[in-house]
């Protein structure tokens, strides 16, 4: 309609490629190493240079100038099962990486109240993974002992809402909004993960008994709004039992979880205990009659 406020046409290569480096040193044991690339376009909203009022206290515009999201990912992975000793292990392993990210951008006049928001392209937005599983029985095979282990760790900026000073004049435009933006708007945010969770068991053709406890850390950190920066603790454990008896099978789990770290309030600590009583009949215990009480 308006051709003044076309987007230029803009042609953009962007190859992504993917392999695969597979080992397989036996039929239980292999090792493959991945790489993928994706790119991806901006929204036509986020292009597009008019400006939206429909609500006139928060107007958004379009940046024709942004670039395409590419990203990179790298995962490895290892496994390994023994079948005479019962040992399995698996180990994966990822990184990715986010080039021209999209990202939203928005800055307010301190006088009347008013936020305009237009879009932008930013780097630095990673992430990585480690997750471990470890199963084996002990000597004897009566005991059993796993494990699992997880770390995450990402990382991104942003411009943080709020923190320009008073603005005026015409923000209908991308560049008339980018121009009050400066490096002491970016805020970098890092979140870290961490999961462990070992266990032990013991089975017999009469009894099995296991104990698992378990501990979670989860740590954020932001660069300007430092008051939402966390660290919480998670952790607990559960034990969990049955008992065969003839034709009757008694289950029972107790579980305890607790956390700290948050605000005053609401941290939580509980206890749940569940248990179940069967009665197995017909041919080859193949029908179940029984009872089962939850939180008891």
């Amino acid at each position: 309609i308006n051709p003044e406020r076309n987007i230029t046409s803009d042609w953009l290569w962007s190859p992504a490629p993917y392999a695969r480096l597979r080992f397989k040193f036996t039929k239980t044991r292999s090792l493959s190493l991945d790489y993928r690339a994706n790119a991806s376009q901006p929204s036509v909203s986020q292009m597009q240079p008019v400006p939206d009022v429909s609500n006139p206290m928060s107007t958004k515009v379009g940046n024709p100038n942004l670039k395409a999201t590419f990203g990179h990912g790298f995962n490895f992975r290892f496994n390994d099962f023994n079948s005479e000793t019962q040992r399995s292990w698996m180990i994966n392993a990822g990184f990715n990486y986010t080039k021209n990210n999209v990202s939203s951008v928005s800055i307010s006049d301190q006088n009347t109240g008013k936020t305009a928001s237009t879009y932008t392209n930013l780097d630095g937005s990673w992430s990585a993974n480690l997750m471990n599983m470890l199963s084996m029985p002990l000597p004897g095979k009566k005991f059993y002992f796993r494990s699992f282990m997880r770390f995450s760790y990402s990382r991104s900026e942003s411009y943080n809402l709020g923190r320009s000073d008073v603005v005026t004049g015409d923000l209908s435009t991308a560049e008339s909004i980018l121009q009050y933006v400066n490096d002491d708007m970016l805020n970098k945010a890092g979140s870290l993960s961490l999961n462990v969770s070992p266990g032990i068991s013991f089975r017999t053709s009469v009894v099995e008994l296991e104990v698992r406890p378990t501990y979670g850390f989860q740590s954020s950190r932001n660069s300007l709004t430092t008051a939402n920066n966390r660290n919480i603790h998670s952790y607990g454990g559960r034990f969990d039992g049955t008992l065969y008896l003839g034709n009757f099978v008694l289950n029972t789990n107790l579980r305890y979880t607790a956390t700290s770290g948050y605000s005053s309030g609401y941290n939580t600590k509980q206890w749940i205990w569940n248990a179940s009583l069967e009665y197995q009949f017909l041919k080859g215990k193949n029908a179940t009659i029984g009872v089962k009480g939850y939180d008891i």
